[in-house]
């Protein structure tokens, strides 16, 4: 995940990713804080088989389609 560290978050209709040539969540088909398109991917279509595309839910290099995923955000902790 830290190849998308401090990226903005990217929609269909706010295209706030670094790549010039398009939109990722357009190319894609899905938001997320994207650098250049993918490498995770929680937004993406199911496939039930292993296959490299970046539509996919995927996480990392291997592209096989999870069935589901969850994120879990918490606060940051307080400095005292």
């Amino acid at each position: 995940m830290n190849y998308h560290l401090n990226q903005k978050f990217s929609t269909f209709d706010q295209d706030n990713d670094p790549w010039v040539e398009g939109n990722c969540a357009i190319t894609v088909g899905g938001g997320w804080w994207y650098q250049t398109c993918s490498l995770v991917h929680f937004n993406g279509k199911y496939h039930n088989t292993e296959v490299y595309k970046k539509e996919s839910i995927n996480w990392g290099a291997a592209f096989k389609s999870l069935k589901s995923a969850q994120m879990l955000i918490r606060p940051k902790s307080k400095v005292c």
